[in-house]
């Protein structure tokens, strides 16, 4: 079970090596977050996790508050909810489990702390409606976190099923025709070729979240809002792009953009959590608008990660509802559910 007390003896001792040896953090538990409660909400979320890959249900109530609620497309559900959601994942997917992403790692932003989690399993017993088919799937998960007198008491989550439906065999590959109407390259698969990213040891974490978060708006109120890649030099030149669905660089992001926000001129991309620590920063958005080609309302959700450097947009990860994205999109069947 989380024990509170651990969090400020394991922060003091990696602030302790810090200032020792100048080293870069090697993840975001080793001396990159400034506040012993920033430290404690990492080594929280992390716990959470490790209960719910162990099934540990026991453990789990002790990181989670009574009146939890949790947050996504298809509805709110109460810390019992939660783990009932949880096991239908278990029973369908032998070794299902979430797993940090590393290379981001886990970002504190007073209450609310957000980390991206990849997430592994084996299709062994009916999932969505669909029989086992002995498959192993991988896909990505992002998450905000409320925590509050040392509880999570509150999260969204992100959860890229579509990657999942399509591993199992149960729908047919949307993701290429979907590049094809934006105008960006074909992957030439069914599935984006996602990476990893930037060792965290590598970019070691240190920067400003009040530049990250004038440089969220920037983005927000520009190419995103209004399809415009002009004033982009805020965005680095050599952008690095790690969902694979378009190439590395500043020129197929804009461009990406610009297409998208041509097909559904009155939509937005509206920021609900923004949480920014050090040089990384966190957007949950709320898509809507009208698609112009299907007449559909947009109604999505992605989780944005951001890494800042020189002042600039440097790396780019995502997750993405991509179901309900090429539903929108009329790329993908509309009567496809996820549960």
């Amino acid at each position: 079970m989380f024990r509170h007390g651990a969090s400020s003896l394991q922060w003091a001792s990696a602030q302790k090596k810090d200032a020792m040896t100048d080293d870069i953090p090697a993840n975001s538990l080793d001396g990159f977050h400034r506040d012993p409660r920033a430290q404690q909400a990492d080594e929280q979320v992390r716990a959470f996790f490790d209960a719910l890959n162990r099934g540990d249900e026991l453990d789990l109530d002790g990181v989670v508050a009574r009146n939890f609620l949790s947050y996504d497309y298809n509805g709110t559900r109460t810390r019992t909810g939660y783990k009932r959601y949880h096991r239908r994942l278990t029973q369908a997917f032998d070794g299902f489990r979430h797993d940090v992403h590393e290379n981001i790692g886990v970002i504190v932003d007073e209450d609310l702390v957000a980390v991206r989690t990849t997430v592994a399993g084996r299709h062994v017993n009916e999932y969505a409606g669909h029989p086992a088919s002995g498959a192993q799937v991988d896909t990505s998960a992002s998450h905000i976190f409320r925590v509050r007198d040392g509880l999570i008491v509150e999260h969204w989550q992100v959860f890229d099923t579509y990657r999942i439906l399509v591993q199992i065999g149960a729908i047919a590959a949307a993701a290429g025709a979907w590049q094809e109407m934006l105008g960006a390259p074909s992957s030439g698969s069914a599935l984006f070729d996602e990476r990893s990213g930037t060792d965290f040891g590598v970019h070691g974490g240190a920067g400003s979240p009040a530049i990250s978060r004038e440089l969220q708006k920037k983005l927000w109120d520009g190419v995103f809002a209004t399809g415009s890649k002009e004033d982009s030099e805020y965005i680095a030149e050599d952008l690095i792009s790690n969902s694979g669905w378009i190439p590395d660089g500043r020129a197929p992001f804009l461009d990406a953009l610009s297409s998208a926000r041509a097909r559904k001129p009155d939509g937005r991309a509206n920021a609900t959590h923004i949480v920014a620590e050090g040089n990384m920063f966190v957007v949950r958005s709320a898509w809507d608008g009208t698609m112009v080609a299907t007449g559909r309302d947009h109604d999505a959700s992605s989780v944005d990660i951001f890494r800042v450097e020189n002042g600039q947009l440097q790396e780019h990860w995502e997750t993405v509802d991509q179901l309900r994205l090429y539903q929108d999109y009329g790329v993908l069947n509309a009567d496809i559910r996820d549960e």
